[in-house]
């Protein structure tokens, strides 16, 4: 079994904690998101067969104009490399930071993604005329909380917490009966791809559970390519319960749009279903809370003629992988083995 990133991590005369960690594709090591006392917000790393390396200051070659914009916030969300967010201090909102000549997709994809204003807020784009050529995006903040700290904060009443869920149910009730539009298509195959892709970070992992999850992952694509498709319908293809915001008082919002696409209806609900399912492994999600959220996601695919049996299909796809990125989070990794072995 080939071994983990660990826990935590020494560098530069400090121990850092490794708060996330994502696979490299080339199978060398992984990258690092760390955190250490006396550090504002996040810093980047890489580990490799135990040789760390982490940033000794907010500085990514592959994102130059990140330690510009880091310098008005903090950091609080960094994939070395690839992007980092910023949490804005004058006038709130975010900055994401990416490399250069990626900024425009990410633009277009949130464009794309006004077809979500049938049902929901989206956050503002405010960024400067020049930001584009430089990898950056900015946005304003959206009101309230996420459906994620709703669930985990047990001083929100139960009333409350189900208003939230059920507000999200409407509203993406209401976006499943809008107009598609033009859209890049995500079908069953392409989530084969992502589902096949996790499987091969995860295997040298697994060492004598390899086999069993092989073998499930393979029975979970047969079933998405083999049955009848469902219904289409326009996705965020990335739909968790950190992406929607909660105010009493306004729509619910959507956040982090980049991945907008058109594909089965049942997909973005499998995928929401599986990680409520994974924040009550976490304990993170009480039993009684777990059950509303699954009545508000149900609800919503009987309401639009939804199969079960295509949402249970891309639940069992992202369970897997779900699976597989836990294992690269330290904190979780128990977890995503006990996880795996269900499956």
């Amino acid at each position: 079994m080939t071994a983990l990133v660990p826990r935590r991590v020494a560098a530069h005369g400090r121990t850092w904690t490794v708060r996330r960690a994502w696979p490299r594709a080339a199978g060398d090591g992984a990258d690092l998101e760390v955190t250490a006392d006396g550090i504002l917000g996040v810093r980047a790393g890489r580990w490799c067969d135990g040789d760390v390396r982490v940033a000794e200051a907010v500085c990514d070659r592959r994102l130059p104009a990140l330690a510009d914009v880091a310098g008005a916030g903090e950091v609080v969300s960094w994939r070395p490399g690839r992007r980092a967010v910023v949490r804005l201090a004058r006038g709130g909102g975010y900055a994401k930071v990416v490399r250069e000549g990626a900024a425009e997709p990410v633009l277009a994809a949130h464009a794309a993604g006004a077809a979500f204003s049938a049902g929901f807020a989206r956050a503002a784009v405010t960024s400067a005329p020049t930001d584009a050529a430089r990898g950056v995006v900015r946005f304003a903040s959206l009101p309230g909380r996420t459906l994620f700290d709703l669930g985990s904060d047990r001083r929100v009443a139960e009333a409350e917490f189900a208003r939230a869920w059920n507000g999200w149910a409407e509203a993406w009730g209401m976006l499943l009966d809008s107009s598609c539009g033009e859209l890049p298509l995500h079908d069953a195959e392409a989530e084969v791809r992502v589902l096949e892709q996790w499987m091969r970070h995860a295997e040298p992992h697994l060492g004598g559970e390899a086999s069993a999850v092989r073998r499930a992952s393979d029975r979970v694509a047969e079933e998405l390519v083999a049955g009848p498709r469902g219904r289409a319908a326009l996705a965020h293809r990335d739909l968790h319960d950190k992406q929607v915001m909660w105010d009493a008082a306004s729509r619910p919002g959507l956040l982090d749009l980049d991945t907008v696409t058109i594909a089965e209806a049942a997909l973005d609900l499998g995928n929401l279903r599986a990680h409520v399912a994974f924040r009550a492994a976490q304990g993170r999600l009480e039993p009684s809370r777990t059950a509303v959220a699954r009545a508000a996601i149900d609800g919503v695919a009987r309401a639009t003629g939804v199969e079960p049996d295509r949402v249970h299909a891309y639940e069992s796809a992202t369970r897997l992988r779900l699976g597989a990125l836990y294992l690269f989070r330290p904190a979780w990794r128990e977890l995503a083995l006990r996880w795996l072995r269900g499956a």
